[in-house]
């Protein structure tokens, strides 16, 4: 579904990006928004929120890469962590600050290429 809204976006002329940028940060919510009632509140509504406005800054294609980022750098802080014992699986890890470093490093990126 996530490709079919990508390809639909690159083929439409869009004159105002800010238009486009609501669609981004619309669509960061419901993704949020589905993975936090799938996973029954363990996401928090802050990451949620902070999702929605790293998509209206970054735009669809950008979020979306950065989002990957981000899980996938938190999964390897958190196997890091179980693997050398420092905590059990149970733990709660922070998600704000991979969505903010993704983020962050995905627009410098995107500025300096």
């Amino acid at each position: 579904m996530l490709f079919i809204v990508l390809v639909s976006i690159d083929y439409c002329t869009w004159e105002n990006e800010y238009l486009l940028n609501t669609v981004a940060s619309v669509w960061a919510l419901v993704v949020f928004m589905a993975a936090r009632i799938i996973t029954n509140g363990k996401l928090g509504l802050g990451d949620v929120k902070y999702s929605c406005v790293t998509a209206y800054f970054l735009g669809i294609e950008l979020w979306v890469i950065s989002t990957f980022i981000s899980c996938l750098a938190a999964l390897v802080y958190g196997i890091v962590g179980i693997k050398l014992k420092k905590w059990k699986r149970s733990k709660k890890i922070p998600f704000g600050p991979f969505i903010a470093f993704s983020a962050i490093g995905i627009k410098i990126l995107d500025i300096l290429i």
